[in-house]
């Protein structure tokens, strides 16, 4: 197994959210606020199935740009190789994603768009509470598997792409 240590520098607000019932009477207080995992409540945190998502579908972008086949049902080998497929399991696995200092999320004003209009939905003011630029620390590892070389080393080309494209925040988290 080949463990890759891996930080993620947050730029602007992060918010991996749950949805919370604002009872009457508390009409200031935030709509969405962030997940936790135990202790993690005051940490900004990434759930490693939401990272392996994110990547699984950038790899499918990149995949399909080189190709130049834009059939969504075509899943290349190298991608299930990486990720799985209903044959086996994917070799990369993803831990959660958590900030290594303990802060307070800060409560943030939104407000809904209309997607026909591009304008702001009428009464659709909202607040969240969202960790403000967290560096999120965490890890990926690839199984050893049996595969041939061809596919392995495209794998493997396709993950220093996406590692790449994490780095620039190419790949949209949260």
């Amino acid at each position: 197994e080949t463990v890759i240590p891996l930080s993620i520098q947050i730029d602007g607000f992060f918010l991996v959210s749950q949805a919370v019932e604002v009872l009457p009477g508390q009409e200031g207080a935030a709509q969405r606020v962030p997940i936790s995992d135990g202790d993690r409540s005051d940490r900004a945190y990434l759930p490693g199935t939401s990272l392996k998502g994110a990547l699984r579908g950038q790899a499918m972008r990149i995949w399909r740009t080189v190709s130049g086949n834009t059939n969504k049902n075509d899943i290349p080998e190298a991608v299930k190789w990486l990720f799985g497929s209903t044959d086996y399991a994917g070799r990369l696995k993803v831990s959660d994603f958590v900030a290594e200092r303990r802060r307070a999320p800060k409560q943030v004003e939104m407000v809904a768009i209309d997607r026909f209009t591009g304008g702001a939905s009428h009464g659709a003011k909202f607040s969240v509470l969202a960790h403000e630029s967290p560096c999120l620390t965490g890890n990926l590892s690839i199984d050893d598997f049996e595969v041939s070389t061809e596919t392995r080393d495209q794998a493997l080309g396709l993950l220093v792409l996406l590692l790449r494209d994490l780095d620039e925040g190419d790949i949209p988290l949260g």
